[in-house]
Formats: structure tokens, sequence, C-alpha cells
């Protein structure tokens, strides 16, 4: 497989996994995609429990507001 076929996996199983509701939320959250795919990797990376992870996200966009 050519780098390109892979990417284009990868962007199509995205898109079957970001529902329609996530993008929704996206929006009603002022978010753009990218910015949501950027801070579900930030978030990821701070913590390998599934529990943590809605605390984690919290912190973030508790400190985005904040500016």
């Amino acid at each position: 497989m050519s780098a390109k076929d892979i990417m284009r996996m990868m962007v199509t199983q995205f898109w079957k996994m970001f529902t329609p509701e996530m993008k929704k939320r996206t929006t009603e959250i002022g978010m753009t995609i990218p910015k949501v795919v950027t801070m579900a990797s930030l978030v990821g990376k701070e913590s390998g429990h599934k529990e943590e992870k809605p605390l984690i996200s919290a912190v973030f966009h508790n400190r985005l507001k904040k500016g």
C-alpha cells in the first residue's frame, strides 16, 4: 500500500467514527473538527484511564475559556 492509500483509509475510518451527533456537538461548543481532534489527542495522551478523560477534558476546556 502506498502512503496515500493508507491516509485514504484513515480518513475513511475517521468519518465512520465521527458521527453526525459529534459534528453537531463540535459546532455547539464553538470548535472546529481539527480542534476537536487535537483536543481528543491531548486528552488521550494525558490519561490512560477512560474514567479520567472527562475530567481532563474539562480542565483543558476551562483553560481555553480563560484564554
